[in-house]
């Protein structure tokens, strides 16, 4: 039999091919690498001047005092924060009454960039000053929270749907106007462990931080003040 011999173009497409192959795995490789820089840097350049305690510590935040910061100052404030949207704080002038503590409250809400998320906060006003702000976080632990303030003094939990599926956990630090809540909408294991006063992970993720005044409402959630379990070792 005599063998056949592969051509000189025969042998250029096949280089070729592996070429085309390396470029597009190289190609891919740069992408990834990209999007990991891109994630990187959206944590990095969001806010944790709540852990930091810059520019003020709790229950300040960004330099907005409790009771004393006017509507107008945390506007323009808002709008030159880095991690902020520009131009997103919005004012809603429909007050409203907080179930719970009665308070009459208006609000602001703003869209970040870093990380990208729209509704991300919410500033609550009361007579036009500021009371507090709700902020959704990104990649930050219940190990960081309790490193930074210590065991909280109050605990509550609920279900997170109607049907009694999921799970809304709160941490709450009176002392330094903070709290800390975890959510999930289908995994209600967290909240079953701090029922069972069963030590909760470290590393579970916090959703929202809330730092100001009136954060230890707790007119949402059904078992209210529980033990605090502490955390399980790393």
């Amino acid at each position: 039999m005599t063998e056949t011999k592969p051509t000189s173009r025969g042998l250029l497409v096949v280089q070729l091919l592996i070429v085309a192959i390396i470029l597009a795995g190289t190609a891919a490789i740069i992408v990834v690498i990209l999007a990991q820089r891109q994630v990187r840097l959206a944590v990095s350049r969001a806010d944790h001047s709540y852990l930091t305690d810059d520019p003020c510590a709790a229950p300040c935040w960004q330099g907005f005092q409790p009771g004393e910061t006017s509507r107008d100052d945390v506007l323009a404030t808002l709008n030159q924060l880095d991690f902020v949207e520009p131009g997103s704080g919005v004012y809603d002038p429909q007050v409203f009454v907080e179930d719970g503590s009665g308070q009459a409250l208006s609000t602001i809400y703003f869209h970040c960039r870093y990380p990208p998320l729209r509704g991300c906060g919410t500033v609550y006003l009361r007579d036009d000053k500021f009371r507090s702000v709700y902020l959704v976080v990104s990649e930050v632990r219940f190990r960081e929270v309790i490193d930074k303030w210590g065991a909280p003094d109050r605990l509550y939990s609920a279900a997170f749907t109607p049907d009694g599926g999921g799970c809304m956990l709160k941490l709450v630090w009176t002392k330094f106007g903070v709290s800390a809540r975890y959510d999930s909408f289908d995994d209600s294991s967290v909240c079953m462990t701090a029922r069972n006063g069963q030590p909760l992970s470290p590393d579970w993720p916090v959703y929202a931080i809330e730092i100001g005044q009136g954060i230890a409402n707790s007119y949402w959630y059904d078992d209210v003040d529980l033990v605090w379990p502490g955390v399980s070792a790393p």
